[in-house]
């Protein structure tokens, strides 16, 4: 009876001990881990578009664009990021446009970003 108290004792102790040094030893590994990723890579991608909505208080715009061969992408309808407010200012639904894409990857994860917005429209 008395070996099971005793191991019974030291297993909790144990369970105790990881239990305290696990999210530090997990948050060691993940930063150990970030300082081996990849670098970040960044190309910029010109395509045309439609603009459907404009939303200047959160820097978005949705765009109909065409087809983006370098991304694999159909054309279609999504919402962009824009990296400066002001692109936005004097654009309206319904303008053809051209956009710059930055399109940033960093291991598996890739961001889209316009970086430059300009009205098309035939005059």
């Amino acid at each position: 009876m008395q070996k099971l108290l005793f191991s019974l004792s030291t297993l909790a102790i144990f369970a105790l001990f990881f239990l305290a040094i696990g999210p530090a030893f997990a948050q060691h590994q993940h930063g150990a881990h970030q300082h081996g990723a990849d670098p970040a890579q960044t190309q910029i991608l010109v395509s045309h578009g439609v603009v459907e909505e404009i939303d200047a208080k959160n820097s978005t715009i949705v765009l109909t664009h065409e087809a983006i061969e370098a991304l694999n992408w159909e054309a279609m309808v999504m919402p962009f990021i824009v990296e400066d407010p002001s692109l936005l200012e004097g654009v309206k639904v319904s303008d053809k446009v051209r956009f710059d894409l930055k399109v940033t990857t960093q291991g598996s994860q890739m961001s889209y970003q316009i970086v430059d917005l300009e009205v098309e429209n035939e005059s």
